[in-house]
């Protein structure tokens, strides 16, 4: 019987008990993330898949009138749930995928980097109809990608939730406190909400308007409270029913690599 390699000096002997832990920990992690894009993608990739076909039979199917309608709008239903478990499984893997990955910072141009967002969601504002107020920035340090995703996911939020209002109009700026936190604040006069219903705001699929009214599935602001924490901070959000929202990403000014 052949003996087994010797172990690296890196590898189990030199360990801590902690560390081997983390190691378990970060090797689940991963056997989650590979159940999540494949495993469980599966099944759904049949539902969508399927649905049409189905549609294409019951739509020139001889049946009487209400029991067609009532099978379209069943098929219907369907589609839209299996649409809707896609994009969960979108946004739980964004965020699984963030926390796995290593903070890794460097000084970003807040000023560039909202100028290039702004003309990205272009498209989600067709008529032009909303203002934007943009502060001088300043550079700050972060990671590069993570807070592009933090703010491409705070800004696409302000743009939907006001482009409908008259006067759509959208502020953004940035300021260090005396306590050296950057401020971040996104504000906008869009359809806000009742702080009194905000609880778990920041909670992963939480919403606080109907999917009819507003697309998405509560997965944005969960990413961004996980952004922030990565950069040791925080976030809030402020609003009042039809008085638009402010939220605010606070983080040191003095920040290590993990």
């Amino acid at each position: 019987m052949a003996s087994s390699a010797p172990e690296s000096p890196a590898a189990g002997a030199s360990a801590t008990p902690a560390e081997a832990e983390l190691a378990l920990l970060r090797a689940a992690h991963q056997d989650l993330l590979r159940a999540i894009s494949h495993d469980l993608r599966a099944p759904l990739r049949h539902i969508t898949a399927f649905a049409p076909l189905l549609r294409e039979l019951i739509e020139p199917a001889p049946l009487p009138a209400p029991e067609h309608a009532e099978a379209l709008e069943f098929l219907g239903t369907m589609e839209q749930a299996g649409q809707r478990m896609g994009r969960m499984i979108d946004a739980l893997l964004a965020l699984s995928r963030l926390h796995a990955a290593p903070l890794r910072l460097e000084t970003v141009d807040l000023q560039r980097l909202v100028g290039q967002l702004v003309d990205e969601l272009r498209p989600a504002d067709p008529t032009g109809a909303i203002a934007w107020d943009i502060a001088p920035l300043p550079a700050v340090r972060a990671d590069a990608q993570q807070l592009r995703l933090l703010l491409k996911e705070l800004l696409g939020n302000a743009v939907k939730f006001s482009r409908g209002q008259p006067a759509p109009r959208i502020a953004v700026s940035c300021t260090r406190g005396a306590d050296g936190q950057w401020q971040l604040r996104v504000q906008d006069n869009g359809v806000g909400f009742d702080m009194a219903q905000s609880q778990g705001l920041f909670g992963l699929f939480q919403r606080l308007h109907p999917e009819r009214a507003f697309e998405g599935v509560g997965g944005g602001l969960a990413l961004v409270a996980a952004i922030a924490r990565r950069h040791s901070g925080s976030v809030r959000a402020q609003a009042a029913p039809g008085q638009g929202c402010t939220v605010t990403v606070a983080w040191p000014e003095a920040l290590s690599e993990e």
